[in-house]
């Protein structure tokens, strides 16, 4: 799907998702276009039940994206909020993974989350503490508060 959409402007493919935006209407619907004439030689084809069209926002790939903005997830942001305490190695790199993927939105996500990456040194002995507990307290207040992105503008 790369190959075959690579160059289309405003085009965004993760394996067998597409995204198609456009500064307005018109270039939208020129995009949508290229992308859904485009592939037919390739012998693609889209799903109806699965096309959306025209959306004011979509979720994709864990994010919320509209005309001015991206945020994370509502789905993502209660993942986070109620995951249980680290018991292990494995829980605590399902929960720093989650969180590194969201890092554009959480400020200096390295210092917050430096006594965890600690556990997870070679030969590091697993030491739940307190500055443990603290960090996922912080990770997990930034990750939930209201923060979004704005779209890059070259004005």
């Amino acid at each position: 799907m790369d190959k075959i959409l690579q160059g289309l402007p405003h085009v965004i493919c993760f394996q067998d998702n597409i995204l198609i935006t456009g500064k307005n209407l018109p270039t939208h619907l020129e995009n949508l276009g290229r992308v859904l004439c485009g592939p037919e030689k390739y012998s693609i084809h889209c799903k109806k039940s699965k096309c959306s069209f025209l959306k004011p926002l979509v979720e994709y790939l864990g994010h919320v994206i509209n005309e001015t903005n991206l945020s994370t997830s509502p789905r993502k942001v209660e993942a986070v909020a109620n995951a249980p305490e680290h018991k292990n190695v494995k829980e605590l790199l399902s929960f720093l993974g989650l969180v590194n993927y969201y890092g554009k939105f959480i400020s200096s996500l390295a210092t917050k989350a430096a006594s965890l990456n600690n556990l997870l040194k070679k030969n590091a002995k697993w030491d739940w503490s307190r500055a443990s507990q603290e960090s996922v307290k912080e990770l997990k207040q930034e990750f939930t508060s209201v923060k979004v992105l704005a779209h890059f503008n070259e004005n």
